[in-house]
């Protein structure tokens, strides 16, 4: 019981996590992460365990994109 509890803890969490990083602007274009495909829900993992964590892959819009470190950090923030 406790365990499934904190299943649908951790699953409300990265809905909510996900509604946060979908609404990030490219910050150089008037677009966000999710409607640029940099950011989408199947790149967000969370693992559930003893420490559970939260881990978030993206997509630059192009190779060797400049502000791929810039986006890193936002979403790790």
């Amino acid at each position: 019981r406790v365990a499934k509890s904190r299943v649908q803890q951790l699953m409300r969490g990265l809905l909510l996590f996900t509604d946060l990083v979908r609404s990030i602007s490219d910050p150089e274009h008037p677009l966000t992460l999710e409607q640029l495909a940099v950011v989408s829900a199947a790149q967000i993992t969370v693992t559930n365990g003893s420490r559970p964590h939260v881990l978030v892959e993206f997509t630059p819009t192009i190779p060797h994109c400049s502000m791929a470190t810039l986006i890193g950090t936002c979403l790790e923030g």
